[in-house]
């Protein structure tokens, strides 16, 4: 958050892979094209058949770890935008599929909106 203040983008981005590679979760710091279609192939997938009422019907977010790097991905969504777009998909397709594995948190739909703009092909 610091860093936002100080416009320090890119910073923002090195310290947030720091912190999630540290939480267990891994980004290529410039992810390739494949990277990003694989990962949003197998958010695609993993969302198949389900509807909303099924994401819904997820049971609250439990494990205080996997809610930190939710955190950290959405705090981190909105610079992506600015200073590295190729990152910005994997986040976002990431908290999709946490959500779906741990269950719905208050980041949980940051995840989905970003997901839904990008289908309306928005980012």
């Amino acid at each position: 958050v610091a860093y936002k203040a100080q416009n320090n983008y890119q910073e923002v981005i090195n310290t947030g892979l720091k912190a999630l590679r540290e939480l267990g979760e891994r980004f290529p710091a410039d992810p390739d094209r494949f990277t990003i279609v694989t990962g949003t192939l197998r958010t695609k997938f993993s969302l198949w058949g389900k509807s909303h009422e099924d994401v819904l019907a997820l049971p609250p977010m439990r494990d205080e770890m996997v809610m930190g790097a939710m955190r950290i991905m959405h705090e981190m969504l909105p610079t992506t935008f600015m200073t590295r777009l190729s990152l910005s998909p994997l986040l976002i397709c990431r908290l999709i599929q946490l959500t779906l594995a741990h269950g719905i948190s208050t980041f949980s739909i940051s995840g989905f909106s970003w997901y839904g703009a990008k289908l309306c092909g928005l980012g």
